[in-house]
């Protein structure tokens, strides 16, 4: 039986995607290209994700017969649905299983995961302002809205984060802004808790998920992010990889970087002052600068 003896849980809008990029060059890694499993919370996630595992042997499969030191998979629902994600994770990856945990400013991550999903998603009409107001109910009342909606709540990291500590013995946790200021540090830290040397230099220039944009252009919004004809002649006549260019190059033209104004950021300072405080304490690492 093949399973996983490494994750990375999240948290969402952290860099994991790059994480696992960066990871996956190395020749004693082996990280699935399917994205973001999510076996481990279908029951939680079931008819919000428009793709995900269902079943163990559908996950087995994505490590079938891989002879790599470090088998992994990331997939950032694993941290805010931690009760059943660990629950999960028991069942079946090994006692000695590694996880990895990256942090993100709970303000940014909350902005960052609006402007993703107003992207990259048809459903979100709400501004910020309405979207963080309305998150609970509005989360209950649409059984198929996608758990990234949580924007506040899942920035909420102190029971998530004591949670994994307490059921795992190797837990690693990076804060987001080490990472971004010198990805190749982390990186090697990383290797060093998976007990890894390093190799071959990596390319740390692999960009994705970038937030911060909402559309500009309601008929090009609708053509790249819904099903239509014309989305479906275009595949027709294109290849996959000539398509996805031609994508990045009318989103990019069709997009507005969005940012929030003081009210929405002295809001979310004092909704997540208490958390980080209790963060910082549980890993003895000062978070203040979350909150300047």
């Amino acid at each position: 039986m093949k399973t996983p003896n490494f994750l990375i849980v999240g948290a969402a809008k952290s860099g994991t995607t790059s994480m696992c990029n960066y990871l996956r060059q190395h020749s004693n890694i082996f990280i699935p290209e399917f994205k973001e499993p999510q076996f481990f919370v279908y029951e939680k996630t079931k008819d919000r994700l428009h793709k995900q595992i269902k079943s163990f042997d559908e996950y087995q499969k994505l490590f079938n017969n891989r002879r790599e030191q470090i088998i992994g998979e990331g997939s950032v629902f694993y941290l805010f649905f931690y009760q059943e994600a660990i629950k999960n994770i028991k069942k079946y990856c090994d006692k000695d299983v590694k996880v990895l945990i990256i942090l993100r400013n709970p303000i940014d991550r909350c902005l960052s995961a609006y402007h993703h999903v107003r992207r990259n998603n048809l459903m979100e009409t709400l501004s910020l302002k309405e979207a963080l107001n309305e998150e609970q109910e509005r989360y209950k009342k649409n059984k198929n809205i996608t758990p990234m909606t949580l924007y506040k709540s899942m920035g909420l990291y102190y029971h998530q984060v004591k949670a994994y500590l307490d059921n795992f013995k190797n837990v690693k946790i990076v804060i987001y802004d080490d990472f971004k200021k010198d990805p190749s540090k982390v990186y090697g830290d990383i290797l060093s808790f998976l007990e890894l040397d390093k190799e071959k230099k990596i390319n740390f220039n692999i960009k994705e998920n970038v937030g911060g944009w909402q559309w500009k252009n309601k008929f090009l919004r609708f053509i790249f992010l819904n099903k239509n004809i014309i989305k479906v002649f275009l595949r027709f006549l294109l290849t996959k990889n000539l398509l996805n260019k031609l994508k990045q190059k009318y989103v990019s033209m069709s997009t507005n970087r969005v940012t929030a104004n003081r009210e929405i950021k002295s809001y979310l300072c004092n909704y997540y002052k208490e958390d980080i405080k209790k963060l910082s304490d549980l890993l003895n690492i000062d978070l203040s600068f979350w909150l300047k």
